[in-house]
């Protein structure tokens, strides 16, 4: 008879929406928030994943505690990636001709 430890499915790969939501219900009870930059000059400032404190907050101004996050070092630092888990990005695809969005694939 299986235990229930190894009845559990193991999954080899963590998409990156699911491991920004584990992530980000780590950093709740630190009062934190994982935030993904928007445009360019953000980008250039923060990095493409910044850290914010929830707790300095003033009319929707929030302190910076980390910036140029990288998704995958943060998830193994925090406890939400293990060891035998892989992050995996999500790539979204573009239509050539339009410019729209035509949706996302794991690799």
């Amino acid at each position: 008879m299986q235990t229930v430890h190894e009845s559990r499915r193991v999954f080899p790969f963590v998409t990156e929406n699911a491991l920004i939501k584990r992530i980000n219900r780590v950093l709740v009870w630190r009062a934190q928030m994982l935030i993904k930059s928007r445009g360019a000059r953000e980008k250039l400032k923060l990095g493409n994943w910044y850290i914010i404190d929830l707790s300095s907050g003033d009319n929707d101004r929030y302190a910076v505690i980390r910036h140029f996050i990288d998704l995958e070092a943060l998830g193994r630092e925090v406890g939400c990636l293990r060891s035998d888990n892989a992050y995996r990005p999500c790539f979204e695809h573009r239509d050539a001709t339009s410019g729209r969005s035509i949706g996302t694939a794991n690799g």
